[in-house]
């Protein structure tokens, strides 16, 4: 019945932020891929995202834009941050124009000739460059190219194809604009051989090289008379053939090419042994010559080289064979007999091993740059080595390196071993080497230092993950920070400052100076004038402005049938409304550029004043009209009326339903309350369709109404072209 228990206890630690992905750097306001943003989480499936919207100037334009700051976190409070620049969309597509001349001064309608030269599957390098693309933002915007094949020419008067040509520029939010060409593409060039050599040498079994002929736009057909000139021997002999080259459009060109056959070269010789000490044993040494397909007698000599090699001899066996054309190759092996004096290793007298070698001890500075450019050169060629026997000797070198426990108590931070050792073909060797002690008394530097902010109406930034570079590793970087007021209040002077420290207690610090402004806490409201009368000019509207530090801008906009007349950039304006309702809407920015945005929507009544009783005969509306009462003629916008189409070039067709046959008065007015267009029509009881040519009047908005003995018929139309 005796048990032990062990419990242990293990906390999973978070500390690690979402990461935010398909965040865009600038899109359209009501761009549908912003749905797509979202954030990965390493803890869990998926993290939150929520965002908040700052208006800002509008960067490519008048108005405003929508600074959008999207942030994720996750259940443990950790947080990233990106944002996104959303830009109202004006409605107005990119300017194109053509930089290339040959289509700069086409005339319209009018095809542009060119000889083909095929790209990439297509009959001409037209592209990108031949036109240019601007935009109030050209961020965002994109430009594709097509060629379209319209007509095929099949080679009647060298006519290859008809093209069009289009070039296609789309901007941040959709707005597109087009260049087109006619292309007539034309094949009056013959196909080549790129690279061609007259004359070439090749090997007795080489394969005789292919023809690469090429043309720039169509098949080609390649034909080639070959004839051989033959030589002394069998196996080296002149192939000379005539190639001609036709493309479908009958283009031709002919090439004379001379292959020399038989390159000179030699047999094969194989089996020879590498060079060796102290063995004289024959060696089982063969000849192969491929031309001829046999073996070949292979003959060897034996020399005594005259060298002062102290205690022995040095013999050179060189083979030697020929094929059936003549052509000799040879081997050689060295052979030294008794040799046992070591290699001498020569140092450079301006090496820094002369300085290091005889040493006891060597300590180099980090900071001596110059010192340790030279001992970090050190290589297997730093030396030289010289034998009597004459060989080409390459030593080993090494660089061993041990690292000290503790470089602050140990006084260095590494050791390094250098050696070379040069071992002679007799296996006599020689060598040289030290010990460096590497003190480290470099300080640690910042790579990706930040720049010295001012953030206002913002929360701070994160502060950024400080990059160090250091001969020492690792390097522990320290953050700290500090938030004092500043000169005014609600105004702050943030300190943030890093300190890196190496192995060898080596520190750097650095520090970043923030001002910040965290709110200035601005509000605005746009004050109702009220009940107001449609087609009103010199309309005062006011605003109030609470928070904030002055001076303040304002800038108003209106959406809708009225304008602004006077007061713009100063808290009240003077507007005129039209016969519809309007959305106002004012920007205000304080010194320290935080802003506000207010809104309002103003309705107006229609009460047909201001007009002349009568026109050139025209019946116009009454000047001081009574408001109507039941049985009175009154507003109907909801009866079966209907203008289509709208927004219109011109031409409108009015549907509208009548419960009797009954007179009316048609009429037109433009939003300056002028009556633009009138006429008396009949109505019949049920349907009733007038069509009327509005083409000769400007763009812009329009109030159509019938008005019957109990009833006004109005509707608000729209002329664009």
């Amino acid at each position: 019945g005796n048990e032990s228990v062990f419990i242990l206890t293990v906390r999973l630690v978070d500390d690690v932020a979402p990461v935010l992905i398909n965040v865009p750097e600038v899109t359209c306001i009501g761009d549908p891929s912003l749905e797509l943003v979202e954030a990965i989480d390493n803890c869990t499936d998926r993290g939150n995202v929520r965002y908040w919207d700052v208006p800002i100037p509008n960067p490519c334009g008048t108005g405003t834009a929508i600074r959008r700051t999207y942030e994720g976190f996750d259940g443990c409070g950790n947080t990233t941050r990106d944002t996104a620049i959303l830009l109202p969309d004006d409605n107005i597509p990119p300017v194109m124009i053509f930089v290339n001349p040959d289509l700069a001064n086409l005339p319209p309608g009018e095809a542009l000739t060119v000889e083909c030269t095929s790209v990439n599957g297509d009959f001409t390098d037209f592209g990108m460059d031949d036109i240019s693309a601007t935009d109030d933002c050209q961020e965002g915007m994109t430009i594709a190219f097509t060629e379209t094949l319209i007509e095929n020419g099949n080679c009647v008067n060298g006519l290859i194809a008809s093209l069009l040509l289009e070039w296609t520029a789309t901007d941040v939010c959709g707005n597109t604009s087009q260049l087109v060409a006619k292309v007539n593409v034309v094949d009056n060039t013959a196909p080549y051989i790129p690279n061609f050599k007259s004359s070439i040498t090749i090997g007795c079994k080489d394969e005789i090289p292919g023809i690469d002929a090429v043309d720039d736009c169509s098949e080609i057909t390649v034909t080639s008379l070959e004839e051989i000139v033959n030589g002394d021997c069998p196996f080296e002999y002149d192939l000379i053939r005539r190639i001609l080259i036709v493309d479908a459009c009958g283009n031709d060109v002919t090439y004379v090419q001379t292959i020399h056959v038989g390159d000179g070269s030699g047999p094969e010789i194989s089996g020879v042994p590498e060079d060796a000490c102290d063995d004289t044993s024959p060696a089982d040494v063969t000849a192969w010559d491929p031309c001829a397909g046999e073996k070949v007698e292979v003959t060897m000599t034996e020399v005594e080289l005259d060298l002062p090699c102290r205690d022995g001899t040095v013999l050179q066996r060189t083979w030697t064979a020929y094929d059936q054309c003549g052509n000799s190759s040879q081997a050689h092996q060295i052979i030294i007999i008794g040799d046992k004096t070591p290699p001498v290793i020569q140092v450079p007298t301006w090496s820094i091993i002369r300085k290091l070698m005889d040493n006891p001890s060597n300590t180099i500075s980090l900071s001596d740059l110059s010192f340790m450019d030279q001992l970090n050169e050190l290589s297997e060629y730093s030396i030289f080595i010289e034998d009597e026997c004459d060989e080409a000797i390459i030593p080993e070198f090494d660089i061993d390196t041990v690292y000290a426990d503790n470089c602050v108590e140990s006084g260095y931070y590494e050791i390094r071993t250098y050696t070379w050792i040069a071992t002679d073909l007799c296996g006599n060797s020689s060598s040289i080497t030290f010990d460096v002690e590497i003190r480290d008394d470099v300080n640690p530097e910042f790579l990706n230092v930040p720049a010295d902010i001012t953030v206002i109406c913002q929360p701070l930034p994160a502060p950024i993950v400080m990059q160090t570079s250091d001969y020492g590793q690792p390097v522990q970087v320290e953050f700290s920070e500090s938030i004092v007021n500043g000169p005014n209040p609600g105004e702050f002077n943030v300190t943030r400052t890093w300190v890196a420290t190496d192995p060898c207690d080596n520190s750097s610090s650095y520090s970043q100076n923030i001002f910040w402004i965290p709110n200035t806490f601005i509000d605005c409201d746009i004050l109702s004038p009220g009940l107001v009368d449609c087609n009103t000019h010199g309309l005062l509207i006011n605003s109030a402005v609470s928070g904030g530090i002055g001076p303040f801008t304002y800038q108003w906009a209106i959406d809708g049938p009225g304008f602004i007349e006077s007061g713009q950039g100063t808290p009240t304006v003077g507007i005129y409304i039209g016969f519809d309702d309007i959305d106002i809407s004012l920007t205000v920015t304080d010194a320290y550029g935080c802003s506000s945005v207010c809104s309002l929507n103003l309705d107006c009544l229609f009460t047909f004043g201001g007009y002349a009783d009568d026109v050139d005969g025209i019946e116009q509306p009454d000047q001081n009209p009574v408001q109507p009462e039941m049985g009175d003629a009154e507003i109907d916008q909801e009866l079966p009326f209907e203008v289509l189409p709208n927004p219109t070039t011109g031409n409108i067709r009015i549907n509208l339903i009548s419960e009797k046959t009954q007179g009316a008065q048609l009429m037109v007015y433009d939003f300056m309350g002028q009556v633009v267009y009138h006429e008396r029509m009949n109505l019949d009881a049920g349907k009733n369709r007038r069509d009327i040519d509005l083409s000769s009047f400007a763009q812009g908005g329009y109030v159509v109404r019938i008005k019957t003995q109990e009833k006004v018929f109005s509707k608000t139309i729209t002329i664009m072209r």
